[in-house]
């Protein structure tokens, strides 16, 4: 039987799928393809398909920082547990 990795939590697997949502919106309204992101980032094509796809549910802190730096925005835009998170802070 082959190694698998850890069943994910549903609210890890969740999160995720937040990031995968939020990666492709910003993405988009930067009219940027999967390949020059993935360029920009300097992260292969496949992670940002993988990210984008929901396969990849737990990406590396770097590859999301890379891949934020490259869009242009802060890292909690695509993390935050909500959007208002993002707007007041960790403890308002």
């Amino acid at each position: 039987m082959p190694n698998r990795p850890p069943r994910l939590e549903r609210a890890h697997a969740s999160d995720a799928f937040v990031l995968a949502d939020r990666l492709r919106t910003a993405r988009l309204e930067r009219r940027m393809s999967q390949q020059s992101l993935a360029a920009a980032a300097q992260v292969s094509i496949g992670a940002v398909r993988a990210l984008e796809a929901k396969r990849s549910v737990d990406p590396s802190f770097f590859t999301v920082v890379a891949i934020a730096r490259a869009l242009g925005v802060p890292i909690q835009e695509l993390v935050a547990a909500d959007q208002q998170a993002t707007a007041r802070g960790p403890l308002s």
